[in-house]
């Protein structure tokens, strides 16, 4: 391994660390709604239950994103890759996993938002007593 490998190494692993860090605290329900972190949208940002539904499979992602991202920098190494062969591996396997994320938590805020609609015309359908 040279010396370019085990910098791109260290930098693949200190990303990897810091997409997973920010995923836990994501996916445990620990960020209430804020300006800085977290998965924001207008959707999001209106509403506790629709925000920490959609950030806890963000921070899923995040984590798995983190996890794939640790694999494929050390694979791609004990492979033999060089430094472009392996910037390609990480760089588009990060890509795959930050879009995957953002879909999945777009797709979640859109269940919650559909489930309370659904609740709500199930409570108006019921006959009054």
């Amino acid at each position: 391994m040279n010396a370019g490998q085990v910098v791109l190494l260290a930098t693949y692993l200190f990303t990897s660390v810091l997409l997973a860090g920010c995923g836990v605290p994501l996916f445990r329900r620990k960020v209430g709604r804020n300006n800085l972190f977290g998965f924001r949208t207008k959707l999001t940002m209106s509403d506790d239950i629709i925000w920490y539904a959609a950030n806890q499979v963000a921070g899923r992602w995040l984590i798995i994103t983190g996890i794939g991202t640790a694999i494929s920098a050390i694979a791609g190494i004990l492979a033999g890759m060089n430094e472009t062969e392996s910037a390609i591996l990480v760089t588009g396997g990060m890509l795959i996993g930050i879009s995957l994320c953002v879909l999945a938590s777009l797709a979640e805020q859109r269940r919650v938002v559909e489930q309370r609609d659904h609740d709500i015309n199930d409570v108006e359908d019921q006959p009054s007593a």
